[in-house]
């Protein structure tokens, strides 16, 4: 009788098994974790796929582009969610400190290469300063100091600095902002537009009939390797030249050319706390009819003896090419209040404020931004 009893608590024992096995598999799957050092690297190959990716569709605005949700969804909620980490994108540029006190201003970097300082005045003027070495040598970093006798203007006008630290295979930038001015954000999806906190009154200009705020550009020029303020240009066309002999004069017809950037207020539309606007392409063509009395047989040593200009012809164009060389903008209102809006920033801070005392993996390495060189922290433990 014992016998048959064990017999039949073996078949229905026997007879569970399947029914737990698909329990396991249907309710309780361990999850495999990714090796903290594996991680570690897909984090890091995934910030730099990011930053690119955003940088060239012209929206890497950290205060206005959400990039560490860009990074979690390109990770995926599993792994990240079992990791903390922080990552810091930062300029070798660490420092510029102006002291107006000793009447200096100080760049601190972390390499040993040639300076270029651009120096924003309160009056529209820019100077660049070079230096082709360190003043100074602390601790591993590097100082240049530029003392007010090297500025053109009294230091407590100066609103802005750019420092550009470049040797033939590298360049770093870092800024520097006065207190007294306004700062505004860039993103180029699309159109270049800017964004500027809504507490900020701005009266704009009439320009050629539009309602406009004048807007200047600092970008570098490749061909020179110069970093150059571009805020208006104008330029003359000949098309027609009518010679005179009996008179010895000639009639020039041409089209004169100003073209310059602006910020299209009527364009302004509301974005959280910002006002946006778009920068523009200001054009203005005039014809115009010059005449000149000659000298010579061949009409070239000529005396202008009047001129009359027609009707100018003003467009507004939507700037969609990228903004790869530009450094700044600068926007000014009528009673010539000023906002700067710098297009690269110094750095850029990911992940988590707080960052254990132990059991975290470091990894330094570096990347190229557009036109400039970035070295990357990335810090990263398990939760």
């Amino acid at each position: 009788m014992r016998v048959i009893e064990y017999i039949l608590a073996f078949i229905i024992l026997v007879s569970f098994i399947p029914l737990f096995n698909i329990v396991i598999q249907s309710y309780y799957t361990v999850k495999p974790q990714m090796p903290i050092a594996r991680f570690q690297d897909f984090l890091l190959s995934t910030v730099k796929r990011v930053i690119s990716y955003e940088y060239a569709h012209g929206n890497l605005t950290p205060e206005l582009v959400d990039l560490d949700a860009i990074i979690r969804d390109k990770i995926g909620e599993e792994i990240i969610s079992g990791y903390g980490y922080r990552v810091i994108i930062y300029s070798s540029v660490r420092r510029i400190t102006v002291n107006y006190t000793t009447n200096e201003i100080v760049v601190e970097t972390l390499d040993n290469y040639p300076l270029h300082l651009l120096v924003y005045y309160n009056d529209g003027y820019v100077q660049q300063i070079d230096r082709q070495s360190p003043d100074e040598t602390i601790n591993g970093e590097y100082y240049y100091v530029i003392s007010s006798s090297s500025l053109t203007h009294n230091i407590h006008d100066v609103d802005a600095l750019i420092a550009i630290l470049e040797s033939r295979t590298s360049r770093y930038i870092g800024y520097w902002f006065s207190d007294n001015v306004y700062k505004g954000y860039v993103l180029n999806t699309g159109s270049l537009t800017v964004f500027i906190n809504s507490t900020i009154q701005l009266s704009p200009m009439n320009l050629y009939g539009y309602q406009a705020l004048n807007t200047s550009i600092t970008y570098y020029n490749s061909a020179t390797q110069k970093y150059q303020y571009y805020s208006h240009k104008y330029f003359e066309i000949i098309y027609e030249t009518i010679l005179y002999p009996y008179y010895q004069e000639k009639e020039v017809h041409l089209n004169k050319t100003n073209i310059q950037y602006v910020l299209d207020t009527q364009t302004r539309t509301q974005w959280g706390s910002y006002n946006e606007y778009q920068v523009k392409e200001l054009r203005v063509d005039t014809p115009s009819t010059r005449w000149y009395e000659c000298y010579d047989d061949i009409y070239y040593t000529c005396r202008l003896i009047d001129e009359t200009d027609g009707q100018p012809v003003s467009t507004l164009n939507t700037i969609y090419y990228p903004i790869y060389n530009a450094l700044l903008l600068r926007i000014n209102d009528y009673y010539n209040n000023r906002v700067y809006i710098p297009v690269y920033r110094g750095t850029i801070i990911l992940g988590e404020e707080s960052v254990p005392s132990t059991s975290v993996l470091t990894v330094k390495s570096y990347m190229r931004i557009g036109m400039f060189d970035y070295n990357i922290l990335l810090i990263v433990w398990r939760k």
